[in-house]
């Protein structure tokens, strides 16, 4: 998996390739956190180039998101 950050502006893009699987959660969980952490809250997921996503990357997502 390959994690992007680009700001633009009112929102932090965050670019993601690759599968999302078992091997990436830590990953995720990091970047998104350190993404809040910095003050960035409007997160826009770009997942065009990821092949799967697994229920456990998702159910991060959905907890850092809330």
């Amino acid at each position: 998996m390959g994690i992007e950050r680009m700001d633009m502006g009112n929102a932090m893009v965050i670019r993601l390739k690759g599968d999302l699987d078992e091997r990436s959660i830590e990953a995720l969980r990091k970047e998104l956190y350190q993404c809040l952490c910095e003050g960035h809250f409007n997160l826009v997921l770009n997942v065009s180039e990821v092949g799967f996503i697994s229920y456990m990357c998702l159910g991060i997502i959905v907890e850092r998101l809330r």
